[in-house]
């Protein structure tokens, strides 16, 4: 059966960051999903808060050595590895409201679309108020599918 939906997780070294955000795509009003964990480089501390988690979904992985490269490579390697119809990339410090992946498919498949970005709350600096105006920026690894 392949799942709908294929997370793809950058990981490096922040074993506690990640138990949240593997959480909070645990509780997914959509459940047809994977998550693919890749640690870039040896990661124990990692694999084994990650091996803790308890669900069949989740798999993880890591490169040979530290590639250092801002996740690139390690989401690069979880796509190839992906089997879901859509494929999505996070970093181990982001986090995720329930509807998330049941918003953005629901998007994707209403459009007919490829490709769907919104905007997120990037976690691990601070939490402030979300500015949703058109700017010129940049997006973040989590906030597409």
């Amino acid at each position: 059966i392949v799942p709908i939906v294929s997370m793809v997780v950058a990981a490096y070294h922040r074993p506690e960051q990640i138990v949240a955000t593997i959480h909070s795509l645990l509780v997914q009003s959509l459940q047809d999903f994977e998550i693919i964990v890749v640690h870039d480089g040896p990661g124990p501390e990692v694999r084994r808060v990650v091996g803790r988690i308890d669900d069949a979904r989740i798999s993880f992985v890591e490169t040979s050595h530290r590639m250092n490269d801002w996740g690139n490579s390690s989401k690069e390697h979880g796509s190839l590895l992906a089997t879901g119809t859509y494929i999505g990339h996070s970093n181990d410090d982001n986090y995720y409201a329930p509807l998330y992946f049941e918003q953005m498919v629901g998007a994707l498949e209403a459009e007919q679309a490829e490709f769907v970005y919104c905007n997120m709350v990037h976690s691990h600096r601070r939490y402030t108020p979300l500015v949703t105006n058109p700017t010129a920026g940049w997006i973040d690894g989590g906030g597409w599918l």
